[in-house]
């Protein structure tokens, strides 16, 4: 791995979002609609792994990924990525298990040897089936060697919804802590994923929509003055589910954070809704 990366991170939303898609019912609810077939799944999950093919990315970082789950009527995305992607060291684990029934999480792939663990911090949550999507509500840590050093990858997905904000904000402050941590040690670390919080923006996309809760003030002046660098498009990363795309709004919530030792070169979400709700985020950077 040379000085330069190429990093992606990506929502896949179990391969049941066409674009077409939309649910119904108040918006934090479990999902009350599953896709027409298996053959629909199928069609997202070819077509999310075409697009990841093309960016070419040396790190992904994705999530809501599963390889056994009613809603994707239990096609199992982990084996597809793991035969996609022979030469990719692949990392999946799961958040939420319920063997023989549901099993989803997060999956990291990196081209080359990366050893990977979950990080695991119980936060309780608000309510009894927030306790149990939230339960083992794992980071991926992957470590690899990079510029006579390590390269440490945090893959994050945060709490969802407006009412889990103080769950969401807790787990922040946990990963932050361990990326500082590993930084101090010389290391080059990276955060990334979907924060299920505004993002800092500096342009407002076209139909944005704010999901009600941003990065804490404090977390972003912390950031700032130990130089770590928030990475984020400008471009939103999310379409919202109450009507079909194009025809709704959008928000921005995946991103990075990257230690002061790296430089950010570029940044872009790739707007290609047809087969999540979000779109991959790409960012290439090298170290200083």
């Amino acid at each position: 791995m040379n000085n330069e990366l190429k990093i992606v991170t990506w929502n896949l939303g179990y391969g049941v979002y066409p674009d077409y898609y939309s649910i119904t019912g108040r918006q934090d609810s479990f999902r009350n609609a599953i896709p027409v077939s298996k053959k629909e799944v199928k069609k997202n999950i070819d077509g999310q792994i075409k697009i990841l093919k093309q960016i070419a990315a040396d790190i992904m970082f994705l999530q809501e990924v599963s390889t056994q789950n009613p809603v994707n009527l239990w096609t199992n995305q982990v084996l597809s990525l793991k035969k996609a992607f022979p030469d990719y060291s692949n990392s999946f684990i799961p958040s939420v298990k319920v063997p023989g029934i549901l099993v989803v999480g997060k999956c990291t792939l990196v081209k080359g040897e990366a050893y990977s663990k979950s990080i695991e911090k119980y936060f309780k949550a608000l309510t009894k089936w927030d306790n149990f999507i939230m339960r083992n509500k794992m980071s991926i840590l992957t470590r690899m060697p990079f510029m006579e050093s390590e390269l440490v990858t945090l893959n994050i997905h945060l709490a969802p919804f407006e009412r889990q904000s103080e769950l969401r904000e807790k787990q922040l402050r946990y990963i932050f802590d361990i990326a500082k941590a590993e930084c101090e040690l010389g290391n080059y670390v990276i955060i990334g994923g979907d924060w299920n919080m505004d993002m800092p923006l500096t342009e407002v996309p076209p139909k944005y929509k704010s999901i009600g809760t941003a990065l804490p003030n404090d977390l972003e002046e912390e950031f700032r003055t130990l130089n770590w660098r928030l990475a984020v498009a400008k471009e939103a990363t999310i379409r919202d589910l109450k009507s079909p795309y194009p025809d709704t709004d959008m928000s921005n919530i995946d991103g990075f954070l990257c230690s002061p030792n790296l430089e950010m070169l570029d940044i872009e979400a790739i707007q290609d809704f047809r087969y999540s709700d979000h779109c991959p985020v790409v960012l290439k950077l090298r170290a200083k």
